[in-house]
């Protein structure tokens, strides 16, 4: 069902590529992937999300990862539409978003729950705020959607998304 090429970047680097492509009739119905720094990672990626996909409404869930909320909506309707009912009106509401966590030099280091129109700043804040020896132009944040999981220096007023891990650096004076 998978499978992992390795590829030479233009840095010279060496990325590993794992590639799921699920066909129906010869068909493919599904295609996505995901490029790693180290095999391995692209080894237990691959396993973990064959296995996701194999269970019931795995390529569906995975049809909608990613989407907007207007987008969901239209997808839904799309499928409704004709076959069950002629003009179906759909509204997506959600419920629970995932945790951002906050580490480093924060008071009460941990998970949050999201709210939409987060920012650096408020996370910190709901966090307890800076410690003493924080460094308040040194925050890095972690975006649960790259797969490199690569720390990308911010500012205060960059926004949060759900999954985010944020850092605020020590300093050493």
């Amino acid at each position: 069902m998978g499978s992992i090429r390795e590829r030479r970047r233009k840095d010279g680097s060496i990325g590993y590529t794992a590639q799921i492509i699920l066909k129906r009739k010869g068909k493919p119905t599904h295609r996505e992937a995901q490029t790693f720094d180290r095999r391995t990672s692209a080894v237990a990626w691959l396993k973990n999300r064959e296995a996701e996909l194999k269970q019931p409404g795995g390529i569906e869930r995975a049809k909608v990862k990613g989407m907007t909320v207007g987008g969901l909506e239209d997808y839904i309707t799309k499928g409704l539409k004709g076959r069950y009912l002629l003009d179906p009106q759909v509204t997506v509401t959600i419920d629970e978003y995932r945790n951002f966590f906050v580490n480093g030099e924060v008071d009460k280091p941990g998970g949050y729950p999201y709210v939409p129109g987060l920012t650096v700043r408020k996370a910190v804040s709901l966090a307890g705020g800076f410690k003493e020896r924080a460094v308040r132009d040194k925050v890095t944040i972690i975006r649960d959607e790259d797969s490199s999981q690569t720390p990308k220096k911010v500012d205060l007023s960059s926004p949060v998304m759900p999954g985010d891990i944020i850092t605020v650096e020590q300093s050493f004076f």
